[in-house]
């Protein structure tokens, strides 16, 4: 039998959803995955300026058009890339600073986990293809910018079922 090695946290996880029985709560778990698309030749993020002041933060948050949204062009090929390659990512949105981003992966606790990951990853091979960096850094700009950060939401069965609040009360 092959052992895993000690740094596998995810036969951790599988482990801990199986040996205590956590797996038939039916857990699902949901990432909200925040960044920043960056300029490689500036190192700031898309649509600042090169010298100067950064645009104001707010007209960004799920914006369009061409003086409010940087990057569309990369975020809709990793969305599309994730589709194709079985990642279940289930939304994006421009987030409230230029050149920043959120989309989310969804799943049980394994799946989601491996998906956040991957995600990752089509995210870093899309930029590069476009010339932009990628920066997960929690605050790549410093003063009255926003940070980023992976939201996680969590729910179980009798969370998601009728009465569903009141057990999450309890």
């Amino acid at each position: 039998m092959i052992t895993p090695h000690e740094t596998n946290t995810r036969h951790q996880l599988d482990h801990l959803l199986h040996d205590n029985n956590v797996h038939k709560q039916e857990p699902q778990v949901g990432f909200e995955m925040e960044f920043f698309m960056m300029n490689p030749d500036t190192g700031k993020p898309l649509g600042f300026p090169d010298n100067g002041e950064p645009p104001k933060q707010g007209q960004f948050y799920c914006s369009n058009g061409a003086q409010n949204c940087y990057g569309r062009k990369v975020i809709d090929e990793h969305y599309d890339a994730c589709l194709y390659a079985g990642v279940n990512i289930v939304g994006v949105n421009a987030e409230v600073a230029c050149g920043q981003w959120e989309y989310q992966v969804f799943g049980n606790a394994v799946n989601a986990c491996d998906d956040a990951w991957m995600s990752r990853y089509i995210l870093s091979r899309v930029a590069e293809k476009h010339n932009v960096d990628i920066s997960w850094h929690p605050k790549p700009i410093q003063g009255d910018c926003n940070g980023s950060g992976m939201h996680t939401n969590f729910s179980t069965l009798a969370m998601r079922d009728s009465g569903g609040l009141q057990h999450i009360l309890n």
